[in-house]
């Protein structure tokens, strides 16, 4: 069993050591709130509650400045188009988020994805970023600039998250100011549902028919 167990490793090992040496590290590197001198020290549960009430007014705001035409005549080649512009606006206030040679595309095997709940994968292997062409179009520039934060560098989840909000958020289109705001405003009311689950319901509650509808 031992030699087994040494073997298996030996065969892994070089795997493992692509993976680091291609993305692995990336893990590791200086974090989002030292990049942008941000304070993620002793952040109280009233300062969830407060930031997801004010991405409720935010979004809703938003989805009212967003006409169905918006919606109905823009196409995942269109976000896709579209999205490198998010991260130009960006990087004239924090360069080391200058975006170049886009590599967007629609995911191979969507459908499984979406059986995984899963809006797009970023392939360290090649550095491409792979959406889910499936997924509604409202959602698609936020997951779209979520996976190019992973072409630029950054690895976790939550900074990828924080980034695609930003880009979204200071993008011209009304579209992607949407999805700014779409796409936290959800991840804000499961922070609040472990705070207060019944004060959760009642912020939902605050939100208009048509996010709620999307």
């Amino acid at each position: 069993f031992k030699r087994l167990f040494i073997n298996i490793l030996a065969y892994f090992s070089p795997l493992y050591l692509f993976f680091m040496l291609s993305w692995g590290l990336a893990y590791h590197k200086m974090p989002i709130e030292k990049l942008m001198n941000l304070n993620r020290e002793n952040i109280s549960n009233q300062e969830v509650i407060n930031l997801c009430e004010a991405l409720i007014d935010s979004v809703n705001i938003a989805r009212k400045r967003l006409h169905e035409n918006d919606i109905e005549k823009t196409s995942i080649e269109t976000v896709f188009d579209k999205a490198p512009e998010a991260y130009e606006n960006l990087a004239i206030r924090y360069p080391f988020l200058t975006y170049k040679n886009p590599s967007i595309k629609k995911a191979a095997g969507s459908t499984l994805l979406s059986y995984m709940s899963t809006s797009g994968v970023y392939m360290f292997p090649t550095g491409e970023a792979n959406v889910n062409d499936l997924g509604m179009i409202y959602d698609l520039p936020f997951v779209t600039t979520h996976e190019m934060a992973h072409q630029l560098g950054f690895a976790s989840e939550d900074e990828a998250n924080y980034l695609a909000y930003l880009a979204c958020k200071n993008h011209p289109d009304p579209l992607f100011r949407y999805s700014a705001y779409y796409g936290t405003t959800f991840r804000a009311l499961g922070k609040v549902w472990e705070i207060d689950s019944v004060y959760s319901k009642r912020l939902y509650n605050l939100l208009i028919p048509q996010v709620r509808g999307d």
